[in-house]
């Protein structure tokens, strides 16, 4: 069964999308930024951090966190700048092994300088 997410605990959908979606024992979020109640962060480690904590709270709604990721996505405006800040924000979370990842330069709409989305095995309860 198909299950679709839209939490609270993150900015509404800026469109027709869910938050999270799971299925088939997989939890596959939408893309996540560095947004925060006090808007973006100025540094790219604060950037990172912020999207990475989004991130986290769109996978906690599907019963799953960073352990749980297999695939991870990682659009930004800078390689040079951000990526660094994302590797270290992602190594403080997570040991290895570490997921697949992507990396993408991007021009990402609102001068966003980073978004995420995963792809995370949901834990099974029994």
């Amino acid at each position: 069964m198909t299950e679709h997410i839209v939490t609270g605990a993150l900015p509404g959908p800026f469109g027709p999308y869910s938050h999270v979606v799971v299925d088939g024992g997989l939890a596959y979020t939408a893309g996540f930024g560095p947004h925060t109640a006090e808007g973006i962060p100025v540094t790219p480690s604060g950037q990172a951090h912020a999207a990475f904590d989004n991130l986290e709270v769109a996978l906690a709604s599907a019963g799953c966190g960073i352990v749980d990721v297999v695939k991870l996505t990682v659009l930004v405006d800078d390689l040079e700048v951000m990526l660094p800040a994302v590797d270290a924000e992602l190594a403080s979370r997570r040991s290895a092994p570490h997921p697949v990842r992507t990396v993408l330069q991007a021009q990402l709409p609102g001068g966003v300088p980073v978004v995420l989305d995963a792809v995370a095995r949901v834990p099974r309860i029994d």
